[in-house]
C-alpha cells in the first residue's frame, strides 16, 4: 500500500508567495519606498531570497557550462552521422 505524506504541523512552506509579489516587493526596495525588512513582512518573502534578488545574486543557470560551442557540438553530430553509414576504413 502506497504511503500518503503528510507534513509535520508547522512545517516549512517552500514558496509561499508568487512571482508578482516578488516583482513588486523589488520594484518597492529599489525605488525607495519601503526598506528591506518591511518589504520582506508585507509580502511574506524571506528576506534573504528578497535581498539576493536585489542585489542579483543567484541569477545565471545551475550547473557546469557546456564544454562545446553549441556550433561545435553540431559539427561533431554531423561528422558522427557520416561516420557512422558504414564507411569502411
Amino acid at each position: 500500500m502506497p504511503r500518503t505524506y503528510k507534513p509535520k504541523a508547522g512545517a516549512r512552506r517552500y514558496r509561499s508567495y508568487t512571482s508578482e509579489h516578488l516583482e513588486k516587493a523589488v520594484s518597492e526596495v529599489v525605488g525607495g519606498k519601503v526598506s528591506l525588512r518591511a518589504a520582506s513582512n508585507l509580502y511574506h518573502i524571506p528576506l534573504g531570497m528578497l535581498s539576493h534578488k536585489i542585489n542579483k545574486k543567484h541569477g545565471r543557470a545551475p550547473g557546469r557550462p557546456p564544454v562545446f560551442l553549441e556550433r561545435e557540438e553540431k559539427s561533431i553530430v554531423e561528422n558522427m552521422k557520416t561516420i557512422s553509414v558504414g564507411i569502411p576504413i
